[in-house]
């Protein structure tokens, strides 16, 4: 399986559409959140309208720069996965939206608890998968993946707590754009994608093993 790895869009319609018609084949997109900045659903659905010209699956997730209401649309589409599970194929896909409480206030956070609460949520649906994916909008506290330029980290404390936990094959996220790339926690491969709006994307190859190549 191929997944186009998005993230941080925020409104950048133009450049998402550029990734898209630049982008090898692919079986499906992954969205880690942020579709807009203090955004709408109608802006979310004139995102969905690009993506769907191609005709692949997609499994979403909303940031901490969209909203609650913006996340119900997501799950009502059938396409969000806070606190639940899709699967394709045989691999098992589950999520978490929003990022932790900050002084920045944004529009959609919540309590490291509901992120972990979130997250078992999903994983314990799976059934039978045979690679487990987790699609979150923050990353993990702690990692080559959260850090800002001021050297601080700055991801969710939550989600690192799952993956020791559960070991996850993949985890997708975004969030803090500056820090794009991998890292491994335990046996966990984890990619920041990057952020759309800054031309930046992933591709994840899953076969059997897990290749990971960023662009932009």
């Amino acid at each position: 399986m191929r997944i186009l790895a998005l993230s941080d869009i925020h409104g950048k319609r133009e450049r998402l559409a550029n990734i898209l018609s630049q982008t090898n084949s692919f079986d499906l997109v992954c969205i880690a959140g942020d579709f807009t900045t203090h955004g709408t659903i109608s802006q979310v659905q004139d995102i969905f309208s690009i993506i769907a010209q191609y005709s692949k699956p997609i499994i979403a997730v909303a940031g901490n720069m969209d909203s609650r209401e913006i996340d119900g649309w997501l799950s009502t589409m059938g396409v969000g996965v806070n606190k639940k599970s899709i699967m394709y194929d045989t691999i098992g896909f589950c999520g978490v939206s929003a990022a932790p409480y900050s002084m920045l206030h944004t529009p959609y956070e919540v309590s490291e608890d509901d992120i972990f609460a979130a997250l078992e949520s999903g994983w314990n649906e799976f059934n039978n998968a045979t690679r487990k994916v987790v699609l979150s909008h923050v990353p993990p506290y702690k990692t080559k993946v959260d850090t800002i330029r001021l050297g601080l980290h700055v991801g969710s404390t939550a989600l690192r707590a799952f993956i020791e936990q559960y070991s996850p094959d993949l985890v997708l996220c975004g969030h803090i754009h500056e820090a794009k790339g991998t890292d491994i926690l335990g046996t966990t491969l984890i990619c920041n994608c990057g952020s759309v709006a800054e031309n930046k994307y992933a591709i994840i190859d899953i076969n059997d093993g897990i290749t990971v190549e960023h662009i932009g």
